[in-house]
């Protein structure tokens, strides 16, 4: 009997089977494609089974003639180098294959997908396979069909069980798909034969159930699932997740383990725990490091997509020796500090080692890790395992030791807040030459943020750092910023519960009446600095890793679940990726770059400024652009260009003196008429520019304003101030700033350097759009009522 449903059903479970394996292995490399191993193992074992059974040698037989060719592909895939004639196999054979299942064993029980396809991995899913082919020729030759088939959904079950990627739906109704044709298989092409009907020892087929008895199981299990649910709710959090600790389920006194999100936000919390547990323990070299140096990284985070910071696919490759680890351009060029690691695993369990900063040198017993490691460019040591309790690896790193010199230095100089902390003996260092040094090809990257990111950070951004001159100064006052807890700054805290916090990093950094403004841990600090600092154009990426844990009387250092922690690193040109940690953590064992570096308070040294010189504009790069002879300075002469454009409002007749004495009455009176609008724009000017002389910086925003109206630029009462200068004139930016901090900052008086910055960016602007605009769109403007009709503006 030809069973079609059942064999299509048989190639369709080994086709899926396949397609799955794709996800769980990596791509060959070298050699012949897994795939096609696999493919010829299951034809193999059908042939062999369907040419056994066509010349009637018996069960035994077929199961011996399948047990020799078994054999022989084991010793042809997993050490064909070792045979004689290339079939006999010899006693270096044994010895590599035992190996080679050692190392695919311990893969198996501690792989972390996707794994690279091993020898003794595919050696193991050849056999497999080839099972697959056996039982299907020879099910389907005996009128049971079912035996071919079960096995593969079988296996394809536990291999969806295996794969941790997230799943589509195509997946699950493939699956449900092949289910409904192997049971349609076996019950309806054997109706004849009874097959799909239970029988009885007698041979006979049972009686058929009625309803009752189904019915009652399945309200049985109705009610058992909700009286489950209920019991169970309140273990539940408020997230509807479980939490990432989760049990292992390894065995060998592994009774439960630790593992973190590769990602974090403003609303995450994975690296948020006060548990005692030690993660794992090391011991370290002597050094010259302080003990609060030794961060330990896991892992670091490059791309932001306005909610998390992810680890994006930017491949990994086995290291070379002699090579660094990092990638080319990555490696950090300032001077560095050698330190040595033992470290061995307690209850973490991830497939990234901890290690002190960045690797150049990984050894360990374990086969798992020495054959399988690879890095990324950022250093981070991945393997295709989990770490497991008693995994030890000995680590060799490079700790960069940042030249505050050179990072101080702008232009040949001392940066102006350094050279003041100079001045006045609060900084020892001097300017010093930064080496040239090529970027990394991907530094762009690196500063990539979505397209719709709120402008409240832009403002916010340079709101904080009006005062800074460089990106090292920059990321100072960053860090700075973030580690206030002075009343109005931020609070660190570790009783945020799930779905009680801001929903987007702009909300928590500038809305006093979101959830839990400015408070929260290590998550949220690092998100928001990391984001800050690429408004401002400074490479930023996020680091997930531990505190430096806590040191023992005889050494060791424990690393617990509590030190789990998330910093920054920014890239400073002339050294590489610098640490930054904006956490205002309670346990004080993550010190800032403020202190470590800098070694003072930079908003103590911001230099006095400069006279203001009101007949100088700054333009949108930030040069000074003075006021050209042959533009008016709107500034102080506004009227002058209706002054230049008199012969609009006359005529020739009324120079000559010819024409009605009406036409006159009609000229004045339209004359008059005309200059009620610009007149009234030139008082209400004046006034303006008084109160700003006083200090006050909502005359100048008012003003702008209305010229942008009158300009017929889209100024809805609806935006902020930031949206109206990054959607009309970016060199508003720094008023809008100043202008914001008066509308939604605290009740104070602006200071004397904001009021200037304010009025420079004021000139600036009107400078920038008198000469956008042509002299009759400017003429226009002043005759435009439009600005008028504004409510609420003297």
């Amino acid at each position: 009997m030809v069973y079609r449903l059942s064999a299509a059903a048989i190639v369709g479970a080994v086709l899926l089977d396949l397609l799955r394996l794709q996800r769980l292995l990596r791509p060959t490399e070298s050699a012949a494609s897994w795939e096609i191993i696999l493919i010829a193992a299951v034809i193999l074992g059908g042939v062999i089974t369907w040419v056994a059974r066509a010349y009637r040698v018996g069960r035994i037989g077929t199961l011996a003639l399948n047990l020799g060719g078994m054999l022989l592909a084991v010793f042809r895939i997993g050490a064909p180098e070792t045979l004689l004639y290339g079939l006999v196999p010899t006693g270096d054979t044994l010895t590599e294959l035992g190996e080679e299942f050692s190392f695919a064993l311990e893969l198996l029980r501690f792989g972390n997908a996707p794994v690279v396809p091993y020898v003794g991995l595919i050696v193991i899913l050849a056999l497999l396979f080839w099972v697959f082919g056996m039982l299907a020729v020879w099910g389907l030759s005996s009128g049971h069909p079912w035996v071919g088939t079960v096995p593969p959904l079988i296996f394809y079950l536990q291999l969806s069980t295996i794969d941790r990627a997230p799943s589509s739906l195509p997946w699950t109704i493939s699956f449900l798909v092949l289910m409904i044709v192997a049971i349609a298989g076996v019950a309806g092409e054997d109706r004849l034969l009874g097959t799909g009907r239970l029988r009885g020892t007698d041979g006979l087929a049972m009686p058929r159930i009625g309803w009752v008895v189904p019915a009652a199981v399945l309200v049985a299990i109705g009610s058992v699932t909700l009286l489950g649910t209920g019991a169970a709710a309140d273990r539940v959090p408020e997230s509807g997740v479980l939490e990432w600790r989760s049990r292992s389920g390894f065995g060998d006194g592994i009774y439960g383990g630790v593992s973190y999100n590769l990602y974090t936000g403003i609303v995450q919390e994975s690296l948020l725990s006060l548990s005692d547990e030690p993660v794992f323990v090391a011991r370290v070299s002597d050094s010259d490091l302080r003990q609060n140096d030794l961060y330990w990284r896991l892992v670091t985070l490059d791309a932001f997509d306005g909610e998390n910071w992810f680890l994006t696919n930017r491949g990994s490759r086995t290291p070379e020796a002699g090579e660094p680890w990092e990638g080319e351009g990555h490696e950090f060029v300032g001077p560095t500090t050698t330190v040595d690691q033992v470290i061995q695993i307690r209850s973490l369990q991830m497939n990234y080692l901890p290690a002190i900063y960045a690797p150049d040198g990984i050894t360990s017993e374990t086969e798992v890790v020495s054959q399988s490691l690879r890095v990324r460019n950022d250093a981070s040591v991945r393997f295709d395992a989990l770490t497991f309790e008693g995994l030890t690896y000995r680590v060799r790193s490079e700790v960069p030791q940042p030249d505050v010199n050179v990072l101080a230095t702008d232009d040949g100089e001392l940066s102006p807040i350094f050279a003041t902390a100079a001045d006045q003996a609060a900084f020892e260092g001097r300017a010093a030459n930064t080496p040239a040094v090529d970027e990394p090809e991907d530094l762009e990257e690196f500063l990539e943020l979505p397209d719709d990111l709120d402008v409240r950070l832009l403002a916010l951004a340079r709101d904080e750092t009006l005062d800074a001159t460089g990106d090292f100064e920059k990321a100072l006052f960053l860090e700075r910023f973030l580690r206030n807890t002075r009343p109005g700054g931020f609070t660190y805290s570790v009783n945020i519960e799930s779905g009680h916090s801001a929903e987007n990093i702009a909300d928590w950094l500038t809305e006093p009446d979101s959830p839990s403004y400015r408070t929260g841990y290590c998550e949220q600090f690092a998100t928001s600095m990391a984001v800050l600092a690429r408004v401002l154009d400074i490479p930023s990426r996020v680091v997930i890793g531990f505190t430096p844990g806590e040191t023992q009387e005889d050494g060791l250092i424990v690393v617990r679940q509590k030190n789990a922690h998330s910093w920054v690193e920014l890239w400073m040109d002339g050294q590489g990726w610098v640490r930054f940690d904006p956490t205002p953590r309670r346990a004080g064992d993550n010190p800032s770059a403020v202190d470590t570096l800098a070694g003072f308070d930079p908003v103590l040294y911001i230099p006095e400024p400069e006279d203001f010189d009101e007949n100088v504009a700054l333009g949108p790069d930030g040069e000074p652009i003075p006021f050209g002879p042959d533009r008016q300075d709107l500034l102080e002469n506004p009227d002058d260009i209706l002054e230049a454009n008199a012969p609009f409002v006359g005529s020739g007749d009324a120079a000559t003196g010819s024409g009605a004495p009406w036409a006159w009455i009609i000229l004045i009176s339209a004359g008059i008429l005309v200059s009620v609008i610009p007149a009234i724009k030139w008082v209400r000017r004046r006034l303006r520019l008084r109160r700003l002389e006083s200090g006050d910086i909502s005359a100048a925003w008012d003003e702008v304003v209305d010229r942008l109206t009158d300009l017929r630029y889209d100024v809805s009462e609806w935006k902020t101030p930031a949206e109206i200068a990054v959607t009309t004139e970016p060199s508003l930016t720094a008023l809008a700033a100043v202008y914001g901090e008066t509308v939604y900052g605290p009740e104070r008086a602006l200071g004397r350097r904001q009021v200037e910055i304010g009025t420079a960016s004021f000139a600036s602007a009107e400078t920038v759009l008198r000469h956008r605009h042509s002299r009759w769109q400017l003429v226009r403007s002043w005759l435009t009522p439009s600005s008028l009709r504004r409510a609420g503006k003297s």
